[in-house]
């Protein structure tokens, strides 16, 4: 269980990117992750921001049915206000209308930073759940169950990638891989910023060519 501040907000992360909106309400978030300490860190961090709707307009159909319409949803970005002035702003719209509750969602920053962690291990998967390495069992007491439930609840709740490499060759041969995908994708993004940038202020701009 994550019992220090950037694990809670990696959580916190995870937990908002699993959600069908993106936008959860802020009194929806799990009661260990609704705490002003973890979402003062991540909105002091950029990676939420909070908002919500300020007004409804209610009307009525010809079959009498109420219809609810919205102004749409207004955020803030992060760091606009401390984080208990948040809460108590969401406690006052839930008391005029539930569907004016805040919400939280991920910025940019908070959507790179999930991307961020990928974890290689040295083995198969035949490997982890025989309880082998490199052929030679385990000297632990671990079983595999735990290693493979571990795995798993990784991937389940962090939406962490896990490569399995086979052996240290073939883990150092994925991470130069991996790296050189990350840094060609580094690149695109920066030469069509540069070209964009170069056009907009009317200058000429020439592309690099691609290595």
């Amino acid at each position: 269980m994550p019992n220090t501040l950037p694990e809670r907000v990696n959580e916190l992360l995870a937990w908002i990117e699993r959600q069908s909106d993106g936008m959860p309400f802020i009194q929806k978030l799990p009661a260990k992750l609704r705490n002003v300490d973890v979402l003062t860190v991540a909105d002091s961090w950029g990676l939420i921001e909070c908002g919500g709707r300020r007004y409804l307009t209610y009307e009525y159909d010809r079959g009498g049915r109420k219809l609810v319409t919205a102004d749409g949803y207004s955020f803030t970005g992060p760091g606009h206000k401390p984080m208990r002035e948040v809460f108590a702003e969401d406690e006052q719209l839930r008391r005029e209308n539930p569907e004016l509750g805040m919400r939280v969602r991920l910025t940019n920053p908070g959507r790179s930073a999930l991307s961020e962690y990928r974890l290689v291990v040295e083995a198969t998967a035949a490997d982890l759940e025989a309880g082998l390495s490199g052929g030679v069992p385990w000297r632990s007491l671990l079983k595999p169950g735990h290693v493979v439930g571990s795995l798993a609840a990784w991937c389940a709740q962090y939406g962490l990638p896990v490569w399995m490499s086979g052996d240290h060759a073939g883990a150092g041969r994925f991470v130069e891989r991996y790296l050189y995908q990350c840094a060609r994708a580094v690149a695109l993004e920066h030469d069509a910023a540069s070209a964009f940038l170069g056009i907009s202020a009317g200058e000429p701009f020439e592309l690099p060519l691609s290595a």
